[in-house]
């Protein structure tokens, strides 16, 4: 099952989580500080799988998440059925 499509169905969505967790400063990207302010919460409390979680889906590499990146990787997350490197949006994926 392809993931475009899903994509235009969550942008509204993951425009507003993008926001959220875009907070210090209100740049455009998140920072890995400010990923780990919103997943910690989350029960993702381990910094390694922080840390992978964070580098699977900052596919460009360059140290922040775009809206683009972050709601690829939501859609990813909720709809692959098989495991995928997106499948770790909130560490480690044993599942």
């Amino acid at each position: 099952e392809k993931v475009e499509g899903y994509l235009d169905i969550a942008a509204n969505v993951n425009a507003t989580l993008f926001s959220c967790i875009d907070i210090n400063p209100k740049d455009g990207k998140i920072s890995r500080e400010e990923f780990k302010a919103f997943v910690v919460p989350l029960g993702v409390t381990c910094e390694d799988d922080v840390k992978f979680a964070f580098e699977m889906i900052d596919k460009n590499k360059d140290g922040s998440l775009s809206v683009e990146e972050l709601s690829y990787a939501c859609a990813r997350y909720y709809f692959d059925k098989e495991d995928s490197p997106c499948k770790h949006f909130y560490g480690k994926y044993d599942g």
